[in-house]
């Protein structure tokens, strides 16, 4: 099992009082000391607009956590694809791994706020659609070094990826999926499953069973681990944790 740290930039809660420089500054430091403890991978969120959570390029930021660490790996947790061009995000991507020299797991998301994709411009209701089209051109892209696609979303002419993908991405994506459409997709693209703590554990593997099903018959191979999320509190004070 492997252990990372999900970065969340939230000043909700913490006061009027605290800048989104502060929040940064606390972040890239867990960032470091993680990579110094032997944490295993920093999942940095793609969030917009509000102090609920606020990371808009997790790419950029990683890209930056490149030069500050230097063995733990590097996930993006997630780039939400429907608020990006595949073409983009294949080509940050690629750049990445490029600058850390392999570090980088890629995972996606679709997003799951509604008054984020209003700040886009976009609606909602196409969110499935438009992950789907672009995680199939964004994968294939990190193992071929060329995009293409002909979807109604993103009509793509075949492009080069520039720095080329010199490693395999196999082994090293992930997407979200938190509703049963989404673990089907993450199990027919071949990645790794991720979810967040939200059911009952019974009830949850049962999820990850239809999961494993879908992965086996379409790869015929076993499927990988899933990756869990979970929030924790800490306090250098056992009763402070216990109240708040």
């Amino acid at each position: 099992m492997e252990v990372g740290i999900q970065m969340i930039f939230q000043s909700f809660g913490y006061g009027d009082d605290m800048m989104d420089s502060q929040v940064y500054d606390e972040e890239i430091e867990l960032g470091v000391l993680a990579d110094e403890l032997g944490f295993d991978a920093l999942w940095p969120v793609e969030h917009h607009f509000e102090d609920y959570s606020f990371c808009p390029d997790n790419t950029v930021f990683l890209g930056y956590m490149a030069g500050r660490t230097k063995n733990i790996k590097l996930g993006t947790g997630a780039v939400i694809l429907p608020w990006n061009e595949p073409l983009r995000v294949a080509e940050k991507i690629s750049l990445l791994d490029q600058l850390n020299g392999g570090r980088t797991i890629f995972g996606m998301g679709r997003g799951l706020s509604r008054r984020e994709y209003e700040g886009f411009g976009l609606d909602m209701d196409t969110s499935r659609d438009r992950f789907d089209e672009a995680s199939a051109m964004i994968l294939e892209a990190l193992e071929s070094g060329t995009i293409e696609g002909d979807g109604p979303y993103y009509p793509q002419p075949r492009t080069p990826i520039r720095p080329a993908p010199t490693r395999t991405f196999k082994g090293r994506t992930s997407a979200v999926a938190m509703s049963p459409d989404s673990v089907e997709q993450a199990a027919r693209l071949g990645v790794k499953m991720v979810v967040f703590t939200q059911k009952a554990w019974p009830e949850q593997e049962a999820i990850f069973e239809g999961y494993r099903s879908t992965f086996r018959e379409v790869h015929n191979s076993e499927p990988p681990p899933p990756v869990i999320c979970d929030f924790t509190y800490c306090h250098a004070d056992p009763a402070v944790v216990k109240e708040r």
